[in-house]
């Protein structure tokens, strides 16, 4: 019998109960209600709204709502048990045979258990914190605060080969957040305004709390030790200009404009191997300011390892047409015809033009070591 089926039966029970032991009638009441009836006239006669005495209903009533209140007590209890019962499966499932004390990766584990410690009703979160000590780069998103999932928040994705370096069972990329302090850190250090992806971001953490919830993706939390941020004088600087026709629309010297029309065609990412991230930012705005979207979309980067904000060119394509974003890329488009560009290799993999003192456009080699843009580019 299941839940449901106990506490219908009880109910049953209750109601059975109150109504059989305290809702009847004795001889005496009978005999004292045919007595008054006898005594009043038939115009004074008025509608009763209780079937029955009000002490012997407020009695009831009474009797009831206790009886109702144990059922409720009990099946708590039952629910609160069999939410232990849960919790404790779950755990000899979660990090199993690791205890207090033990290493994972260098890490030592901490503490284990439900997230809600020994509280009644818990929620059935579990968490797992460890200390140790790992440098780690990745993928930064700031979240503004309108988003309905990570509102004014920092989300951290470490690159695929970190995860060896984070006491995780598996080889799943986690999605990583921050206490608030660290969140302000990260942003202070490396000059994070607005919402947006930043690559390449580089922090050593010292504490790794992961948190665990069947049927739910929960992100770890992790504690700043350190933000690690380039020097300026590791990074390779190249100026550069954007052509311009009679009519002040962009163009593409010769070479550039052959790989731009096979590319188009054909959609292979081979055909953009020997680009240059300058090269490639001139690609994604000639093709914005030609409307060819469909071309500008297959310029971001599609590796499984990174978020892609539209899944499909044609949730791209909705995007563009709903958003009104046409008019802000136009007015980039103005706005880099007479820029002073300056393609900034940051390193082997990650790479940014700048397009003003406080605005880039950001690019990162794909698995195939081929420039492609980041999702939200701009900076």
């Amino acid at each position: 019998m299941n839940y449901m089926d106990k506490l219908e039966k009880k109910l049953k029970e209750a109601m059975n109960q109150v109504m059989s032991d305290e809702s009847a009638f004795s001889e005496i009441e009978k005999q004292r209600v045919r007595n008054r009836i006898n005594q009043i006239a038939p115009s004074h006669i008025k509608t009763k709204r209780f079937l029955l005495p009000k002490a012997l209903t407020v009695i009831a009533a009474a009797g009831f709502i206790a009886i109702i209140s144990g059922i409720i007590s009990d099946n708590d209890g039952l629910i609160g048990q069999n939410n232990g019962e849960t919790i404790e499966k779950e755990l000899e499932s979660f990090y199993p045979g690791l205890e207090y004390g033990d290493l994972l990766n260098g890490w030592k584990l901490i503490n284990k258990g439900p997230y809600d410690g020994a509280k009644p009703n818990p929620s059935g979160k579990l968490k797992a914190v460890f200390e140790g000590e790992a440098e780690i780069t990745g993928k930064l998103i700031y979240y503004d605060d309108n988003d309905p999932e990570f509102p004014g928040r920092l989300l951290f994705t470490p690159n695929k080969e970190e995860v060896n370096s984070l006491p995780l069972l598996n080889d799943t990329i986690p999605d990583l957040i921050f206490n608030r302090q660290d969140q302000e850190l990260i942003r202070k250090e490396y000059g994070i305004a607005a919402s947006g992806s930043f690559d390449h971001i580089t922090i050593k953490i010292n504490r790794f709390t992961t948190n665990y919830k069947s049927g739910e993706d929960i992100p770890d939390l992790v504690s700043v030790q350190e933000v690690v941020v380039q020097q300026e004088d590791e990074r390779s600087s190249t100026p550069f200009t954007i052509l311009l026709d009679s009519s002040n629309r962009m163009m593409l010297p010769k070479k550039l404009q052959k790989i731009y029309d096979e590319f188009s065609i054909t959609k292979d990412d081979e055909i953009l191997a020997e680009l240059t991230p300058s090269q490639v930012f001139q690609f994604y705005y000639y093709s914005e300011e030609q409307e060819d979207y469909e071309v500008q979309y297959n310029l971001y980067i599609d590796d499984e390892e990174y978020i892609r904000v539209f899944e499909t060119f044609e949730d791209y394509l909705k995007a563009i047409e709903t958003t009104g974003s046409k008019n802000k890329e136009m007015l980039i488009i103005d706005k880099i015809k007479s820029a002073s560009l300056q393609e900034i290799l940051v390193n082997d993999t990650y790479a940014y033009v700048a397009i003003s003192k406080d605005q880039g456009f950001s690019l990162q080699k794909n698995r195939k070591g081929i420039w492609k843009v980041n999702w939200l580019p701009l900076q």
